[in-house]
């Protein structure tokens, strides 16, 4: 077989792993593991170990048998949260792209990061080559932004301590005189959140929440864009109420049918 020389075999042997429990069961022993992968037990006991201390793996007791952990079926419940809105969501994005003419993108929530879902694409972006399965920072990103200021108040809080907390979100916070508690006012007030030439001087982008029935934001529909000289608030009104219209038009599938903030 011809190796590829881009692959890291532990990130694939981990991987592996993880698809063996899903294959075989929940509850594993090393010994199973690494014969079914045919791996050394030393080998097989390192991978688990680093897999349990990232939250991926647990063994409840020491020696015994091996579980899926809390991380990685969260990310399985964000997925299929994700392709559920997205199939109900896509009619209504094709709407908007041929609206607006340009990048349409549908964005869920994962930790502090937003996972991209669904993407119709006018054309690449300068340097932000994203596709579905992306990730970007919630803290930089409009359906990022979007998302956190719509969710619940202790975990907007606890997401927000924790992004502060964190030296690169800091440290991009601090260079740019960002107030995430400020931001997440005016988001909601506005019922939509921009980024103007924050990743680079010619990209703009605005995103506006998707709400369920109890006014929570299960995704963001995000428009990004070149700005070609052109002043973000005239972008703003230009295209913000296609976008609105957009999110709530998906949102009312969800049964949530109230307006959202003031352009």
């Amino acid at each position: 077989m011809t190796r590829d020389t881009n692959t890291v075999t532990a990130l694939a042997r981990g991987l592996n792993i993880l698809e063996t429990f899903a294959r075989l069961g929940h509850s594993l022993s090393l010994a199973q593991v690494a014969q079914e992968l045919g791996l050394p037990k030393s080998t097989a006991f390192r991978l688990m170990n680093s897999l349990v201390t990232l939250g991926y793996l647990e063994q409840p007791v020491k020696g015994g048998l091996y579980n899926l952990g809390p991380r990685v079926l969260g990310l399985g419940f964000a997925v299929l949260q994700g392709l559920d809105v997205r199939e109900a969501a896509m009619p209504h994005l094709e709407r908007l792209f041929g609206q607006v003419g340009e990048n349409v993108n549908l964005c869920i929530l994962d930790r502090s990061e937003v996972i991209y879902v669904a993407r119709l694409k006018k054309r690449e972006i300068l340097s932000l080559n994203l596709h579905v399965g992306s990730r970007l920072p919630a803290y930089s990103s409009s359906p990022g932004r979007v998302l956190m200021a719509y969710l619940l108040p202790a975990e907007r809080e606890e997401l927000i301590s924790s992004l502060e907390a964190d030296p690169d979100a800091g440290l991009w916070l601090k260079n740019r005189g960002v107030d995430l508690r400020q931001m997440c006012e005016q988001v909601r007030a506005r019922g939509m959140a921009i980024s103007d030439g924050e990743y680079s001087p010619e990209l703009f982008a605005m995103a506006a929440p998707v709400l369920d029935g109890t006014g929570l934001a299960r995704a963001a529909v995000n428009l990004a864009m070149l700005k070609g000289g052109q002043p973000g608030e005239e972008l703003v009104q230009r295209h913000s109420p296609a976008l609105k219209e957009c999110a709530a038009n998906i949102s009312a599938l969800l049964g949530w049918n109230q307006p959202l903030g003031q352009s």
